[in-house]
């Protein structure tokens, strides 16, 4: 997420915004092909669909690679595991497992293709779904 003080174009997050935010000096990089992302963390709770994780440690940017601000979007949500982790820290959905947040230690995608995209009529665009702790049989055949 976009630090308060980086140059983006990007939404950034508001420290202000929140009454338990924990910012540190501990300063985080990550090099990607199209250029380097460079911040520091912050400890906050972490709301991901009405599933909350306090105390969920989290990168701010102040710089970000070119490639990341061309995205549509204002962030990033690391899904590996805290071993892979540029922070080492336990990722959210590892905290969200050991908290009882989520009903299982599993995640799942449902992905549509985008020639199978139609809009309706209110010109929005089907996709796809990110489930936490879940999965929709609707979605798959055979066993898992």
């Amino acid at each position: 997420m976009p630090a308060p003080n980086s140059a983006t174009k990007h939404t950034k997050f508001s420290v202000m915004g929140s009454s338990t935010i924990e910012t540190s000096t501990a300063e985080w990089d990550i090099q990607y092909g199209t250029g380097e992302s460079m911040g520091y963390l912050a400890r906050d709770t972490v709301t991901v669909g009405g599933d909350v994780v306090p105390l969920q440690i989290f990168a701010l940017a102040n710089v970000s690679a070119p490639s990341l601000e061309a995205l549509p979007c204002d962030g990033l949500m690391g899904l590996g595991f805290s071993t892979i982790a540029s922070s080492g820290q336990p990722t959210w959905f590892e905290n969200a497992i050991t908290a009882g947040v989520v009903a299982n230690p599993y995640f799942s995608f449902y992905l549509q293709r985008a020639r199978d995209l139609t809009t309706n009529q209110n010109g929005e665009i089907g996709g796809g779904e990110l489930c936490f702790g879940c999965m929709d049989a609707s979605k798959y055949t055979g066993s898992m």
